[in-house]
C-alpha cells in the first residue's frame, strides 16, 4: 500500500469512529472542470462522508501537507468551491501523528468477528459493568474464563 493509501486508510478509521458520520466512501466523485484557457481538468477527491445531521464531507488524505503539488493544490481549490456550491464541505485532513494511526490500526483489527468472543459476552459485558465496579469483579460476572 502506498503512502498515501495509508493516510486514506487511518482517516477512514478516524471517520468510522465518529458517531455523526452514517455513511462512508472512498473514490466517490470525478470532478470535470474547464480550465480558464479551455484544457479540463479532474480531480478525484478520496473519501466522502455523510453526517447524522445530512451535511456532507469530500476529502483528501495526502501523506504529507504538500503531496500532490500544485496539482492537488488546483484540484483542491476546484473541489472547494464546487462544494461550497451546494452546501458540502471539502478539507485536505492532515496526516495523523504516527503513534494515533497504529493505535487506530490495531483497534480496528479488533473488529474482526474472530475477535468476537463467544455468542453472547457482548451482552454479558455490558450487562456487568451497567453499574461502576472494579474491572475484576465485572470480568467474572460476564463469565470470564481467563479468556477475555
Amino acid at each position: 500500500m502506498a503512502a498515501g493509501s495509508n493516510a486514506m486508510r487511518a482517516q477512514l478509521m478516524v471517520l468510522d469512529r465518529d458517531p455523526e458520520v452514517t455513511g462512508l466512501a472512498g473514490r466517490p466523485v470525478r470532478l470535470l472542470w474547464r480550465h480558464p484557457r479551455g484544457q479540463v481538468r479532474s480531480w478525484v477527491p478520496q473519501l466522502f462522508a455523510r453526517r447524522a445531521d445530512g451535511t456532507a464531507l469530500l476529502a483528501d488524505c495526502p501523506s504529507h501537507p504538500d503531496a500532490g503539488g500544485e496539482r492537488a493544490r488546483k484540484g483542491a481549490e476546484a473541489v472547494a468551491q464546487a462544494c461550497a456550491d451546494i452546501g458540502w464541505t471539502y478539507r485536505r485532513l492532515p496526516p495523523l501523528e504516527r503513534v494515533l494511526a497504529a493505535n487506530l490500526k490495531w483497534l480496528a483489527g479488533h473488529r474482526h468477528p474472530r475477535n468476537a468472543g463467544r455468542p453472547g459476552l457482548a451482552a454479558a459485558v455490558v450487562g456487568a459493568f451497567a453499574r461502576p465496579r472494579p474491572l475484576t469483579e465485572g470480568a467474572e460476572a460476564a463469565g470470564d474464563d481467563g479468556d477475555l
